[in-house]
Order: C-alpha cells, then sequence, then structure tokens
C-alpha cells in the first residue's frame, strides 16, 4: 500500500514494532508491505512492478530507503493496525472546521490552501459521524505544517 510521505512517517511511529516492511520512496510516499488482499482507507494499492525497492540495507537517502528493513522473510503490516495508525496520525474530523475537512484549509494550523500550489495531500479519507453515514473528507496540509509536524 503506498500512502503519502508524511502520514506513512507518522504511522510508522505510531506502529512501532507492530510495522513491517516500509519503503520511503524518496517521492512523496511510503510503501507498507501488506497481505494481497488488503484494503486500506487512505492507502493506494501498489504495482508490485512499479514499487522502488532500495539498495541493500539503505536507511538514508535520497532517493528509495529502508524505514523497515525487511528480515529473512518480508515481515508484513497488519492492515487493521495500519488503518488505526493512519487514521490516529491525522486530527480527527470531528475536531475541524468544514473548510479543514473539504481539504480548503491546513488540518493543523487551518489556514487556507489551494490544492496543487501551497498544500500537501494527505490522502482522503472516510469518516462515520456519530449516528450517520459514512462520508469522505480530504484532508490537506499548508507546506509550513508539513515540515513543523514531520509528516
Amino acid at each position: 500500500m503506498r500512502v503519502p510521505r508524511g502520514i506513512g512517517l507518522s504511522a510508522v511511529q505510531i506502529l512501532g514494532a507492530r510495522c513491517g516492511t516500509a519503503i520511503d520512496d524518496g517521492a512523496g510516499g511510503v510503501y507498507f508491505l501488506v497481505p494481497p488482499e488488503a484494503s486500506i482507507a487512505g492507502a493506494d494499492p501498489a504495482d508490485p512492478a512499479s514499487t522502488p525497492i532500495p539498495a541493500g540495507r539503505r536507511t538514508n537517502g535520497p532517493g528509495p530507503r529502508w524505514l523497515v528493513c525487511p528480515a529473512e522473510t518480508w515481515l508484513p503490516t497488519d492492515p487493521d493496525a495500519l488503518a488505526a495508525a493512519l487514521a490516529d496520525a491525522l486530527p480527527h474530523p470531528s475536531a475541524l472546521t468544514g473548510e479543514q475537512v473539504r481539504g480548503a484549509a491546513c488540518v493543523w494550523c487551518g489556514k487556507p490552501v489551494q490544492a496543487g500550489l501551497n498544500d500537501v495531500d494527505l490522502g482522503s479519507r472516510r469518516w462515520r459521524p456519530s449516528g450517520g453515514a459514512s462520508v469522505a473528507w480530504f484532508p490537506r496540509a499548508c507546506q509550513p505544517c508539513h515540515v513543523r509536524e514531520g509528516r
């Protein structure tokens, strides 16, 4: 599964020892090895043929690097644990303004952002408000918060 880099780095920290093999592609994404049938909100299925594989035990950039090196066998991350870590990596939508939920403002500071100009797309999500239907939300961060939050 591929997720935006900021969210992926946060998820690796949240998962700690529960994180399986993970790759920072050096181009804005983090790849998690998960079982083939896994489907996770906020993550895109990765094409194995296009997933960058770092050399040896490379843990520094530039370029692809291991965040969690594979052992003798490549250990997958539990999809439920990864989904929870990805959800925990962002403020809860119930605590955000309408502009933050729809991606027009930074999820951390609330300043307006413009898609593709001064923002970092944190990946679309689904959220189920109490007693309501599942709704989509579109978290984005401004560049300064993205850097400050290490996400």
